[in-house]
């Protein structure tokens, strides 16, 4: 096997031109991406992956099934309606963004505290399995509010545990803030607990 470095361009991950040296990575391969968009086209089969910078943008429903790095300057994108299903070691200190599902059930988590943050339009992320980490950043917009309208927010949904050991932050939008205080809501099972803040 080599080392497998993505150009830095915006493509597909199965395009052999894109892979420095040429050619789509293979089994024994130890792959690299410093820069650029990669979109994952493919379940990889390969020996190990580092994302140090750039995004690995995730087009459909897929499984990376070997030691995986996500650096601080690196991005997941989870598109709508996708799925990336982890399932090796992880370590994970970059960016979890999308409107799709990410599955870390099966992964073993062995360090890393990434941020999660949907994106920059509104919509629901969601994550399967557990995962301490040190940032969840969620945007909410007053689209349309004028003393009434309407108030949009991401949402994330974690199907098993999720624990946030520095912020929660809520970015704004655009749109008239509304007046008053907002409530906080984590669901859990059949109920829910509420906190309030301005």
């Amino acid at each position: 096997g080599v080392t497998k470095t993505w150009n830095g361009n915006t493509s597909t991950w199965t395009q052999d031109a894109e892979w420095t040296p040429y050619g789509v990575p293979c089994p024994d391969d130890d792959v690299i991406i410093n820069t650029g968009i990669c979109d994952l086209d493919i379940s990889p089969d390969i020996k190990s992956l580092t994302i140090n910078g750039g995004t690995l943008n995730n087009t459909g429903s897929f499984t990376i099934a070997c030691p995986t790095t996500v650096s601080t300057n690196a991005v997941l994108n989870i598109q709508s309606a996708t799925t990336l299903t982890l399932s090796d070691m992880l370590i994970l200190d970059g960016l979890v963004e999308g409107y799709g599902t990410i599955d870390i059930s099966t992964a073993t988590i062995v360090g890393g505290y990434g941020k999660w943050a949907p994106g920059n339009s509104i919509g629901e992320l969601t994550t399967k399995g557990m995962y301490n980490n040190e940032v969840i950043e969620m945007e909410i917009s007053g689209n349309g509010y004028a003393g009434g309208g309407t108030i949009e927010l991401d949402k994330l949904n974690v199907t098993e545990e999720m624990n946030v050991d520095d912020d929660f932050v809520l970015k704004w939008l655009g749109g008239t803030v509304p007046p008053g205080t907002r409530t906080l809501m984590e669901c859990q099972g059949a109920g829910c607990r509420m906190n309030e803040f301005s």
